[in-house]
């Protein structure tokens, strides 16, 4: 990762804000296939942000990203949503080099610390109320910037096949295969209404202080889908007393009530990244993820300890007939012993995982710029 490209950020910041005085770069900034971002700093210690696409494909990407954080300002300025997002300054393109780039000022706050999130606390409620308020945003935004549109069973089916994909490896241990497929199959799971989710939540995309939410970024993956995706990511990280607080926070901000399995169909996600993960291992050819993917599937395995089953349904035929033998075993009696104890003889082993976030030369001659203010 060249320091010179982010220069290059830095005196694309300059060009899209004529009034921008860049003094240092600062943090984030980073890299990847699509876009390259940096923070820089001007002359009064204010902090900005500088994101560029790096191609065709990631252009586009940017501008939809670009439309929805406009509508989300409007709609914080009037009171529909309760913390800020980004609002774009200016953009700026380098053709030699395919960068188009816009800035942005850095939301105030700092990134969400999960030691802060204390059980009942301020900070839960306010996250639960924040993510709340974002799946109360019309989806009519996101089909009108074309992004992503996804009815329920289109939800249901790529989840199918992304652990259709994963199993065909050989990796995924059959317990856990029956498991999520039952998960998947358990019709009564798959009612509810899709929302605006923004699909990339993490501590660095949450800006809080003072025990609330302050600030949004990272809306890069916004799409119509599943609200339970942008829960997923707090269940393997809080006690689930606080997690617990989250949801009740969040159910009191739906308008629609509760979604009353959005819960269950968190921890599905929630193990189910481990199957994203093995999955992108593979297409990267890259070996190390895949063996980091096949022992985290080891490990989730063994932290079941017996409790097999999401759906509290029996996994295996066998569970059945041990169910069927234990609950007779009061009104049977069999010779040398109990039922009960039948039921115990007969039960069998059962086999056993988003980019946003020094001044640089003259490129007035190759920039092409076109300022705005959101």
């Amino acid at each position: 990762m060249s320091e010179n490209l982010f220069l290059t950020l830095a005196a694309l910041a300059t060009v899209a804000n004529p009034d921008l005085e860049v003094e240092a770069l600062c943090p984030p900034s980073g890299e990847d296939q699509d876009f390259v971002w940096t923070g820089v700093l001007d002359r009064e210690s204010n902090r900005w942000m500088v994101l560029a696409s790096k191609n065709s494909s990631a252009a586009t990407s940017l501008e939809k990203q670009e439309k929805i954080l406009s509508m989300l300002a409007n709609y914080h300025d009037a009171h529909r949503i309760p913390f800020e997002v980004p609002r774009l300054i200016g953009r700026a393109s380098k053709k030699d080099e395919n960068l188009t780039a816009v800035v942005y000022r850095q939301l105030p706050g700092n990134p969400l610390d999960f030691n802060d999130i204390g059980e009942k606390s301020e900070l839960a409620r306010s996250l639960g109320k924040a993510i709340a308020a974002l799946h109360e945003v019309p989806t009519n935004l996101v089909e009108h910037v074309g992004l992503p549109t996804s009815s329920v069973a289109e939800i249901r089916e790529s989840l199918r096949d992304n652990l259709s994909r994963a199993v065909s490896t050989g990796l995924i241990p059959p317990t856990l295969q029956a498991r999520w497929e039952q998960a998947l199959d358990e019709d009564a799971w798959w009612h509810f209404h899709p929302t605006f989710i923004h699909g990339a939540l993490d501590p660095q995309n949450v800006l809080v202080a003072d025990s609330r939410v302050l600030g949004v970024s990272g809306f890069g993956e916004v799409s119509v889908g599943d609200p339970a995706r942008d829960l997923a990511w707090l269940v393997s990280e809080l006690t689930a007393e606080t997690v617990d607080s989250i949801f009740d926070a969040y159910h009191l901000g739906r308008a629609e009530g509760a979604d009353s399995f959005l819960r269950q169909r968190t921890d599905l996600y929630t193990e189910l990244s481990l199957v994203d993960w093995l999955n992108w291992g593979v297409d990267q050819e890259n070996p190390a993820i895949i063996a980091d993917a096949k022992d985290l599937l080891e490990e989730q395995l063994e932290r079941l300890d017996g409790d097999f089953s999401l759906t509290g349904k029996p996994l295996f035929e066998d569970d059945t007939e041990t169910m069927d033998l234990a609950t007779d075993s009061e009104s049977l009696e069999v010779e040398g012993g109990d039922a009960g104890e039948v039921a115990g003889d007969l039960e069998r082993e059962k086999p056993g995982f988003n980019p946003e976030t020094s001044s640089g030369a003259d490129f007035s001659s190759d920039i092409e710029t076109d300022s705005s203010a959101s």
